[in-house]
């Protein structure tokens, strides 16, 4: 995935945000969903949710402050 830097604009956080979400809502919980207990996390839903974490994170540092 992309790294969040200043060269992404505030728009293309925000629409990328909007395909992360789409993408944790499709993607499933766990590895094997017939024994969740057993199952342990989907390793691509980590990573969709860490890398959700990074663009809110930068979306909020670019929020103007006053």
């Amino acid at each position: 995935m992309k790294s969040t830097d200043q060269q992404s604009s505030v728009r293309d956080l925000i629409a990328e945000l909007a395909r992360l979400e789409e993408r944790i809502a499709a993607v499933r919980t766990f590895e094997d969903p017939q024994s969740p207990g057993a199952s342990e996390l989907n390793p691509e839903l980590i990573e969709l949710l860490q890398r959700e974490s990074d663009v809110v994170a930068a979306l909020r540092s670019r929020r103007p402050h006053g």
